[in-house]
């Protein structure tokens, strides 16, 4: 939030007391709470507040900063550290394609060497451990989620898995246009989130082979009629003519005949 939004802010803070027959905060109260969340933008603030209102559990109780930055880390589109243990689990598997955030997939490097190990409980441990410490530091820098995908063998799976992400908001609809990219073999272990000027050449080489297809559909397939009737009245002419030559030859002939 910004200086301008504090009157908004303000007048927000006092509905939301309003409505827990609480007292509106002093101006140092308010401005304690303008501190703490000014580093969110206030259109988030305002969802967080609704959020809080209507949690069955937290929502019975007038809310803190503490509880309103909760619902805010709530919604950034990080997953728990469960699940993004059970996404990073299937990265063990080439053939599979995940979607996962930059928290998880370094998190799962980390725990790599000790899965290797065949010592899955002590990977899952270690996976957490620095999942959630590496979450906990993005949201006190308000870093907003990156996920990303890691494709795998199974094209099939690949389309679906990519299609649920877009659908879900973890992916950007631009992501759609690399499912027509030739599925090959990437390994997903130590994977690493594809750059801008990939994605460009993909796109640039789709845009070619569309317009190479799009061509080929709207070339004739053979000669026009145009073509074969100028070709028949050339070979009319051609035969005419040469009517025409053996015609002069043959009385050239009985010519020479008759004066002998």
């Amino acid at each position: 939030m910004i200086e301008q939004d504090f009157l908004s802010f303000k007048q927000m803070l006092d509905a939301i007391c309003s409505m827990f027959s609480q007292p509106s905060p002093n101006a140092i109260g308010t401005g304690l709470w303008f501190r703490a969340l000014s580093a969110y933008r206030l259109a988030d603030v305002r969802a967080a507040f609704d959020a809080h209102l209507t949690d069955p559990q937290r929502g019975r109780f007038a809310p803190k900063p503490a509880d309103i930055i909760a619902q805010l880390d709530r919604d950034d589109g990080r997953p728990g550290a469960q699940e993004a243990w059970a996404a990073a689990l299937r990265a063990r598997d080439e053939a599979a394609t995940v979607v996962w955030t930059d928290e998880t997939a370094e998190a799962f490097g980390i725990c790599r060497p000790v899965l290797l190990l065949g010592d899955e409980v002590g990977a899952r441990m270690t996976f957490i451990e620095a999942y959630e410490r590496m979450v906990r530091d993005a949201r006190a820098r308000h870093l907003p989620v990156h996920a990303w995908v890691s494709r795998g063998h199974d094209r099939a799976e690949a389309q679906a898995v990519i299609r649920q992400a877009v659908s879900d908001g973890l992916l950007p609809v631009s992501e759609l246009a690399a499912l027509a990219a030739p599925a090959g073999s990437v390994p997903l272990l130590g994977a690493q989130p594809p750059d801008a000027a990939r994605r460009d050449e993909w796109l640039s080489v789709l845009r070619e082979m569309s317009a190479a297809i799009k061509a080929g559909f709207d070339a004739p397939t053979g000669p026009s009629h145009a073509d074969l009737d100028r070709a028949d009245t050339a070979l009319r002419k051609e035969k005419a003519q040469e009517a025409v030559r053996r015609y002069t030859a043959g009385s050239a002939n009985d010519g020479k005949a008759q004066a002998a």
